[in-house]
């Protein structure tokens, strides 16, 4: 197992890891547990390569593993805006099973959902009841009305209530695998106690549980059934808890009683069990790397490997029955069949979550619309008394650029953080099933459409009327659309930005000269027909000149007579709306097909955006 750096995780590793058991890979920081953890669930990170064979009662398992077990990860993400409770009964009521596919039930909001973590056929009451239990159990009770939070900012539970949470979230559906990823980091020794426990109990159940951890404490060591012992990639132990002293006796290295077995067994494979160097140190480098040599090739060739590789050979041998026979090869066991539920009943889900991570940010949505409003007052101010005059003219197309500019930058501004905030949390949920990338894709913005509807409308409302331009209900209201197109737009392209980037900086580089590019072409300054041949083709991809030959046409088609108030000779003098859209190369045989093409920006951006958030999935 090497990743990108060509750095050595494990080899020459053929361990076993039977029903019943509780399986603890011990080893210091960097020695590749995490790795072959990750690798064992088929949960490696990007740039893995695991070479070898992954066998569960001789068959094949390594693509099937994801289906029959839980992963807690090392780190935990969630969504802050959520409670525990919240959390739990979204995972238990997530609608993606991974039991066998039965037909669909209607039930109350807290449950319509509840597929996920749970079979389908599990009632409602079993489901709410797991969740009690698992508050209870885990200590989560106190707290399970308060907001997750995030670290470092408005965080509202502890770390170690995290890593509870994180840990609930997998056992929720019982899996006959769990792998757990550091389990007890920040965790106080009665909680790491507490979930080590929960974990020996769910192996004797007859599940299998593998669980590394950096340095256990003695009472959390002493509730594992077997561990194995990394060292420089190579295994330097694995079986019993109990024989490992014999083993570590045998080859000169004696457990003082006092000492805690774990801390003593790093200990000697940090330093080579003299304390004279360590890794770090040059001069005890050789003396600790071959007493690590030594211990792994001792162990190598020890009774209980010998044990444990004849177990894996007859393992071996019933796959190259199954290989031979031709027939096959299955387990009843491994055969579990993913149910994918449909589609709206994903996006509904979600929804309902985007819905509560806007409800509990209430401060943003406020401040929001007072900013559009405050904005709305202060435009309609500043053009009020708008007249069809000739310094009308051009008061209204100066009117028309704010009304799209003010709409159109802070929509693409307002979601240039979605994706790189996320990002993490669709991923882990999508790699264990929770939800399809179009179901969330198209969560996220059908959760923002109310908003960018509401906001532009109560803008054109307000600064519309205060600017005193061109009265009646159909020019009003084909505005009000008009604008609402370009926020949707403007706001299309946002999500096309922050699902193409990591980091909110990168997107905002990326967007700057876009948005540039949007708005000289947009007709505001300068003649649409004087840009060059080689740019002209922008022009068709920027919603400002759609939307400015729109707006302008509603102001100044059909009017007839424009008031000319300089002296003869002193300026020359547009008479007619026709000759205002002429002079800004505009057509009003155009007006549907602008809102057309608006719709068609709309729709082409979230399409990119959408396939530069599947490519970077694939990747991830």
């Amino acid at each position: 197992m090497v990743n990108r750096r060509e750095h050595l995780a494990a080899t020459e590793f053929e361990p076993t890891f039977p029903r019943n058991a509780a399986f603890c890979p011990i080893a210091c920081s960097g020695a590749g547990k995490s790795s072959l953890v990750g690798a064992l669930a088929h949960r490696q990170g990007p740039g893995v390569i695991v070479d070898g064979r992954i066998l569960a009662n001789g068959c094949p398992a390594a693509s099937r593993i994801p289906a029959i077990s839980g992963f807690v990860y090392q780190d935990e993400i969630f969504m802050p805006s959520l409670t525990p409770r919240e959390h739990l009964t979204l995972m238990v009521s997530a609608p993606h099973s991974r039991g066998t596919s039965f037909g669909t039930r209607k039930e109350g909001r807290q449950e319509v959902d509840a597929r996920l973590k749970l079979d389908r056929r599990t009632p409602a009451y079993s489901r709410r009841s797991r969740v009690e239990h698992l508050l209870q159990d885990l200590g989560l009770r106190s707290c399970q009305e308060a907001l997750i939070g995030e670290p470092g900012a408005n965080k509202s539970l502890s770390g170690g209530e995290r890593k509870r949470l994180a840990f609930a979230t997998e056992i929720l559906r019982d899996p006959s695998v769990l792998f757990c990823d550091e389990l007890t980091t920040g965790l106080d020794s009665f909680h790491a106690c507490r979930l080590v426990g929960i974990l020996r109990d769910l192996s004797g159940r007859g599940k299998t549980v593998v669980c590394s951890i950096h340095q256990p404490s003695s009472d959390v060591f002493a509730l594992f059934d077997r561990i194995m012992l990394l060292a420089d990639g190579r295994v330097a132990f694995a079986g019993h808890a109990t024989e490992a002293l014999r083993f570590f006796e045998s080859q000169g290295y004696r457990c003082p009683s006092s000492f805690n077995p774990a801390d003593f067994y790093l200990h000697v494979l940090s330093t080579g069990g003299d304390g004279g160097g360590d890794r770090g140190d040059g001069g005890g480098d050789s003396r600790w790397r071959d007493s690590n040599r030594r211990i792994c090739d001792a162990f190598a060739v020890s009774p209980l490997a010998l044990q444990t590789m004849a177990v894996v050979q007859y393992f071996h041998n019933i796959h190259l029955s199954y290989l031979d026979s031709g027939e096959e090869v299955k387990d009843p066991a491994l055969e579990v069949k993913i149910e994918r539920p449909g589609y709206a009943a994903q996006v509904c889900l979600l929804l309902w979550r985007d819905a509560m991570d806007i409800i509990r940010n209430p401060a943003v949505l406020k401040l929001r619309l007072v900013q559009k409003l405050l904005l709305a007052v202060i435009i309609g101010f500043i053009y009020m008394g708008l007249g069809r005059n000739q310094r009308g003219i051009q008061d209204t197309e100066g009117a028309i650029f704010v009304f799209l500019t003010e709409n159109s930058f802070l929509c693409t501004y307002a979601v240039l953080q979605v994706f790189p905030r996320e990002l993490p949390v669709f991923l882990r949920e999508h790699r264990n099933g929770v939800c399809s990338l179009p179901a969330y894709y198209s969560s996220k913005v059908i959760s923002q459409i109310p908003l960018f509807v509401v906001e532009p409308f109560v803008f054109t409302l307000v600064a519309y009327f205060l600017a005193g331009m061109r009265a009646g209900a159909f020019h009003f209201l084909m505005t009000a659309v008009g604008i609402v197109l370009v926020a949707n737009t403007a706001a299309a392209a946002g999500f096309l930005f922050s699902a193409s980037f990591d980091s909110v900086s990168m997107v905002v580089i990326a967007l700057t000269p876009f948005m540039f590019t949007q708005v000289v072409t947009g007709g505001f300054f300068l003649s649409i027909e004087t840009i060059p041949w080689f740019l002209n083709w922008t022009q068709y991809l920027s919603w400002f000149r759609y939307s400015n030959e729109a707006l302008t046409t509603l102001q100044w088609h059909g009017v007839q007579h424009i008031e000319c108030e300089y002296e003869p000779g002193e300026a020359p003098c547009l008479s007619n709306g026709t000759q205002v859209l002429e002079k800004y190369s505009f057509s009003a045989c155009n007006f549907t097909l602008d809102y057309a093409m608006l719709l068609f920006l709309f729709l082409l951006f979230h399409l990119l955006a959408f396939f530069m958030l599947w490519s970077r999935v694939r990747r991830k």
